[in-house]
């Protein structure tokens, strides 16, 4: 398969690839990224059978960075499963922030980020983002707490008698 694939890959690639991958899944890092986005049991809908699961699993590490986020986003929104969500956390880390605002999370993961927002956004986006970029990391140290802004005012209140 692999010589096939080197030296006919228009013909090859659909034919071909996904059973060289499901035995050598690091023979994805030998393929375009259009080349393996080809590969029918790797796409969104070839990915609704849960027998190229394990395939894809494996595929993943073994490409770059933006290959693997798309891979992992359609993997995981097929299966939903932990070790997916992981996988396309990885992925996600792993890229570029350009690749990171391209990539819209919301869009890509549609009904499955409408129902798990606060998660994925915790386990999969905060991470990738360093400290002081996200709002926490950019206001922890200089505005103070809601909570203790309140007691401050309502101190100054019953001091002077309003309360």
């Amino acid at each position: 398969y692999k010589l096939l694939i080197e030296e006919a890959p228009q013909h090859a690639v659909c034919a071909f690839a996904y059973r060289l991958l499901e035995a050598e899944p690091a023979f994805a890092a030998k393929l375009s990224q259009a080349q393996l986005l080809s590969v029918v049991e790797l796409t969104a809908s070839g990915l609704r059978d849960d027998a190229h699961w394990e395939t894809c699993r494996r595929v993943v590490p073994a490409v770059e960075p933006a290959i693997a986020l798309r891979l992992s986003i359609d993997l995981f929104k097929a299966s939903r499963e932990l070790p997916d969500l992981q996988l396309l956390k990885h992925a996600y880390h792993r890229v570029d922030c350009f690749t990171r605002k391209q990539v819209w999370l919301p869009a890509e993961l549609g009904a499955l980020w409408t129902s798990h927002r606060d998660a994925l956004q915790r386990e999969v986006v905060e991470g990738a983002l360093p400290h002081a970029t996200t709002l926490g990391g950019m206001f922890s140290a200089h505005v103070p707490r809601l909570d203790s802004a309140s007691e401050a005012a309502e101190g100054g209140a019953k001091q002077e008698g309003r309360l």
